[in-house]
């Protein structure tokens, strides 16, 4: 969310710039128009590239294919990928996966993982639009 908030500023920053009184987009020098741009792109990509990601593996009616379905619901790999896979840049070939694309916009969800009976869950990735990433090894907190 953080990441947002500064492209939001960083917009509304170039915005109020270039519609400052006196002050035109030909008036910014070439470092800080490859300034501007640069950030601009550090904190849209990560964003953009999920959007895409997350309408490519949500635009599939459940059950089509392992790991990708609909928002809202979990999608599970129960075999592990071949060799040839090529999905994710760089997938763990001994690693079995579920997947969910949640919506949280309009309100939080609660997600609940069933108790392991002492066994290990193994990691859990979560990973939101803006880039950042928590991971959670072994039992529950």
């Amino acid at each position: 969310m953080k990441t947002l908030q500064k492209l939001v500023l960083a917009l509304v920053a170039v915005g109020i710039l270039l519609t400052a009184p006196g002050l035109r987009a030909a008036d910014l020098t070439p470092e800080q128009a490859k300034a501007i741009a640069v950030e601009a792109y550090v904190y849209t990509y990560p964003l953009v590239t999920m959007d895409v990601t997350r309408r490519v593996m949500s635009n599939v009616p459940a059950g089509v294919k392992a790991g990708i379905g609909p928002m809202g619901m979990f999608h599970h790999v129960r075999t592990y990928p071949p060799v040839e896979f090529r999905d994710v840049v760089r997938p763990n070939f001994d690693t079995l996966y579920s997947v969910a694309w949640l919506d949280l916009t309009r309100e939080p969800m609660v997600v609940s993982v069933p108790d392991s009976g002492g066994r290990s869950p193994g990691a859990r990735h979560r990973k939101s639009s803006g880039g950042g990433r928590t991971v959670q090894k072994g039992a529950k907190p």
